[in-house]
């Protein structure tokens, strides 16, 4: 009898039903049957059901980034998930040239007599680091700006409006190994030393519009800029803007920018 009573006790048995609907994704409020520091818990043979559901409000709010864990995916690992796309544009002569003096310094670190090594070290790692970490980097547009162009002008006042319409995709990517394309890379050499581009990008900004059911494909160019009163690089500068505007088998096309009346010089970034 008690050989039995202790069998029934200590083993899954019919005494545990739904352990594994609770574990799977069953039960949920059915608390009776759940593992405590991954050993099987209960309230004994005849547990008691719970009178009461617990509602979000019973819950404290979870903000997953406020773990350390979800910070660094997001400010971390984020930044380096272009790395596999992006990572020729890091390949210019002067971060590939602090690879090996990276290497260099880090093999005498365990002499005595180095020590300064240590120095070094840490700072050709880091240099190598913020360089890599902006190139792979995604660009960054003025959306607001593109908005401005769109929302003063006559034609697409007629298809969208900002109280309804809507991005619905849009898209940037750097333009590839185009040094020649521009005299300020092309003709220096220190230019050359630190890029493989002239840091131009190409992208696209698709909208609709709720009421009218039309649909806008907005392409830009953008080049970083200098502002000579200030001396400080502008990455929002468009340098070509034209939108493509279908509503009901009627298309317009649109310049807001024209490429060929832009008298401004490309900053170079070292």
């Amino acid at each position: 009898m008690l050989s039995r009573k202790l069998n029934r006790f200590f083993s899954w048995g019919e005494y545990f039903p739904n352990r594994n609907l609770y574990v799977g994704g069953g039960h949920k409020y059915n608390t009776r049957y759940k593992d405590y520091f991954s050993q099987h818990q209960t309230y004994g043979l005849e547990g008691k059901e719970h009178t009461y559901t617990h509602t979000s409000k019973d819950y404290k709010i979870h903000r997953p980034w406020d773990t350390v864990r979800f910070w660094f995916k997001i400010n971390i690992l984020a930044q380096w998930e272009f790395f596999t796309y992006r990572y020729l544009r890091a390949m210019d002569i002067t971060t590939m040239a602090i690879v090996p003096a990276s290497c260099a310094t880090f093999s005498l670190i365990a002499a005595t007599v180095f020590k300064p090594f240590w120095i070094y070290s840490g700072v050709s790692a880091l240099v190598w680091y913020y360089r890599v970490r902006d190139k792979v980097s995604h660009p960054e547009f003025d959306e607001l700006e593109i908005k401005d162009y769109l929302y003063n002008n006559e034609i697409v006042k007629k298809y969208f409006s900002d109280q309804t319409s809507y991005v619905i995709d849009c898209g940037q990517e750097y333009d590839k190994f185009n040094i020649d394309e521009y005299k300020e890379y092309s003709g220096s050499t220190m230019a050359r030393l630190f890029n493989v581009d002239c840091n131009t990008t190409t992208g696209f900004l698709k909208m609709c519009d709720v009421n009218t059911d039309a649909r806008m494909t907005v392409h830009f160019k953008t080049m970083p800029w200098s502002d000579q009163k200030y001396h400080c690089s502008h990455p929002f500068m468009f340098t070509d803007l034209w939108a493509e505007i279908n509503c009901k088998g009627v298309y317009e096309k649109i310049v807001f920018i024209d490429p060929k009346k832009i008298n401004k010089n490309i900053f170079i970034i070292l």
